[in-house]
This record gives C-alpha cells, structure tokens and sequence, in this order.
C-alpha cells in the first residue's frame, strides 16, 4: 500500500516509519529498499482487504496520475457493510482499478458488483510478447468505424490476456506501453479478433477528474478516404457495434 495511518493521518512510507492501516487497522511497516517500489507492508497475522496485491511501479505511476486523496479511498456498501480499498475513487463516485496481475472471472464480477460505478486499467505490457503481439495483429487497413475509431486486431500470441478481460462487463482499457492506450470494445472468440478504440492517457485523466464520459479518437470525414482500402482483415457484424459509443 502506498498509505497507512501514522498518528491518525494519511502517510507515505518513509525509512524507519510505523503505522496501522487504514484498511484493517493492523501494523504496518514501511518497506523503503533500492528495488521494490517504497511501500507499506503488513506486520504478521494480518487481515486485510482480500482484493489487496502488491503494487508494480507501472500500478503506482497511474495511480499518481490522480490526487492524492483519491487514491487507496476505502469503499463501503452501506446496506451490507462490505468495504473494499478502491485504488483511485474519485468525488465523481467513479472507481479506476488498476490491473496488473490476472483475474479470475469470479473475483473480477465481485468487484463490478461492489463497485458499479467503475472501470479497469490493464496492463497489456506485463507479458513479453502482448504489446508486439497487438501491434502486428491490429489492422491499419479499413476501421471497422471511423467516428468513433474503431480498428479490429487480431490475437496472435498465446496469451488469454483478451480472452480474459472480454468477460468484463465495466468497460476495460488495455495499457499496451508504447503502443498505447485502448479501449477494448468488443471480442469475437471464434476468430481471436478484437475490436478496439484508441484513447490517449491523458484523455482518460481529465475526463474522470472532471466527471465526464472518456473520449476516444474519431477521424473527420475530410481524413477518411487516407484510412480506407479494399483490403479487409476480417468481417464483422457492424449492427454488434452500432450502439457503442465510447462509454
């Protein structure tokens, strides 16, 4: 965790620091190495949030993309007392959690339905082979859709990362490192096809700090003729696709 209570206030770690977590009410002690991103660790016989993992730096940069009082924000249900640690809730009510690791289906739909208001950032970047698998699948030939952009890839690799996340029911945005940000629109397992809308991160960011729906990039009508060809990679039913808007 990157916060734990030292006096009763929201602290990072810091060499030498002790403190209870905000979470369960445990010790913690704060872990400051030269490899590890500095973070706070439980003491022994803790019992904390089940949905809790350790943290990557690529989970740690995004969530210092947003305030600090939005990040690690418990989340109760008030009917039934659950509480949860959201990795960023915003005063919107919208909860970002930050994906790295994989999910199984059941603790993925337990989230969404504690949640609601949510959306996930996956790292599309953790396995070697993701990011050069998408950049040779997508194509640049025809979009499937020019407003929004929609582009369909193909999944080459072995990998169930898009298999995986087209389970979800909150929308999903797959950070593929230096191919970017996109929006994962829609899954056709039979053809190991992916339809997918480009986002830029900051775009993303300003739109849940200000409580607005996430643009993704459309191409004007004068740009289109430079997208299309004759060529297509794969067919798909647009009517599937037709009431999608970005949101």
């Amino acid at each position: 965790m990157q916060f734990a209570l030292v006096d009763g206030v929201r602290a990072k770690p810091a060499k030498g620091r002790r403190g209870e977590c905000q979470y369960c009410g445990a010790g913690m002690v704060a872990k400051c190495g030269r490899i590890k991103v500095w973070h706070w660790a439980h003491l022994p016989r803790a019992n904390c949030d089940p949905w809790w993992g350790g943290e990557t730096d690529w989970h740690r940069d995004w969530k210092n993309c947003f305030p600090e009082e939005w990040q690690e924000v418990i989340h109760f249900d008030d009917q039934t007392g659950e509480k949860h640690i959201a990795d960023v809730k915003t005063p919107h009510g919208l909860v970002i959690e930050f994906q790295h690791s994989p999910m199984n289906f059941d603790e993925m739909a337990s989230r969404e339905s504690f949640y609601q208001d949510m959306i996930w950032v996956v790292d599309g970047d953790r396995g070697s082979t993701d990011p050069g698998m998408f950049s040779v699948g997508l194509s640049w030939r025809e979009p499937l859709s020019f407003r929004p952009l929609i582009l369909g890839a193909k999944w080459w690799g072995r990998s169930g990362l898009l298999r995986r996340w087209s389970e979800a029911n909150a929308p999903v945005y797959i950070d593929f490192g230096s191919m970017g940000l996109w929006r994962f629109a829609k899954w056709w397992a039979e053809d190991n096809v992916g339809a997918f809308a480009q986002v830029h991160a900051d775009w993303l960011i300003e739109a849940c700090e200000n409580g607005d729906s996430i643009p993704v990039r459309y191409v004007p009508e004068e740009e289109e003729a430079e997208w299309k060809s004759q060529d297509f990679m794969v067919e798909v039913d647009m009517e599937e696709l037709q009431d999608w808007d970005g949101e």
